[in-house]
Order: structure tokens, then sequence, then C-alpha cells
């Protein structure tokens, strides 16, 4: 497989794009650091596994580059995650784009070129009101006060 073929498998949500630089910003482990007051002791606290965020030098080139571009702003504007494919590092999934700029400069014509940066994210559901009949809370409220030693 050459370079250019390799720089043409680029894509986010399925929008292909060229690359000129990638780099892995945040990955390994989320610690709390604890220091401790009148000592020289420092406690890391292990959080888990930081979510990655990718930063990637992406231009479009070529006959129809603007088009290109506003196909790729799109994709970048919807909210929804999608997956990643950059030469370097691979496929990530569940990917979004944070905002980013573009630049069209007179002295590459024909080109636009942006830095995005993607993080990594879960899908999670919207939250819901709970519904509880006045049964309900008046049920708890009595199991409540039986516990403590007490009823309504």
């Amino acid at each position: 497989m050459s370079y250019s073929t390799a720089l043409l498998a680029s894509s986010y949500k399925n929008v292909p794009f060229f690359v000129r630089q990638e780099q892995i910003n945040n990955y390994g482990q989320k610690r709390i650091q604890h220091d401790y007051p009148s000592s020289s002791t420092r406690y890391e606290e292990p959080q888990g596994v930081a979510p990655i965020d990718i930063t990637v030098d992406i231009f479009f080139s070529g006959s129809d580059a603007k088009g290109d571009y506003e196909l790729f702003k799109l994709a970048v504007e919807d909210s929804a995650p999608g997956l990643l494919i950059i030469p370097g590092f691979g496929a990530f999934e569940n990917i979004v784009a944070r905002p980013a700029n573009a630049l069209l400069s007179q002295t590459s014509i024909g080109e636009i070129s942006t830095s995005v940066t993607f993080s990594e994210t879960v899908e999670k559901p919207s939250p819901t009101t709970a519904s509880a009949s006045s049964t309900d809370v008046a049920s708890a409220g009595n199991g409540a006060a039986v516990s403590v030693g007490g009823a309504f």
C-alpha cells in the first residue's frame, strides 16, 4: 500500500479527508493527587482510564476541496458520535469532534486545512423524571419513620 493510499483511508463518519499529522493528546490513567499537610507524602489515587483525545491536522485538496470540506463540517457539527479512521493510529469508535476552525490560504491555492480535536465518548440516555404516586411517597415515608423508631 502506498503512502497516498494510506492518506485516503482517513475519514470521520464516512467523510474522507487527507491527514498531515495526528496526535494522541490524552491517554493512560486518570489520577487524583493528594498532598498531605505538613508532610512530604503524596498519594496518587487511580480513577480509571482516561478517555482518548486525538488532534488531527486535516486538509482537503483537489477540484472539490470546498465541497468535501462542507461535508466534513456537517459531520463535525452532528452531535452523534461516529467512527474516526486515521492512517497512523487506526480506527476509533464513539468519537465526537470538538469545535474547530478552518484555514484557506492564498499560498496553498485549492487547499482547505483544519485542525480538529476528537474525543472518545459514550452514548448516555437522557435523564428521565421519576413518577411516584402520593401513595408511594407516603408509604416510603412511613417505612423510613418506622425504621428510626417512629410513625406518622
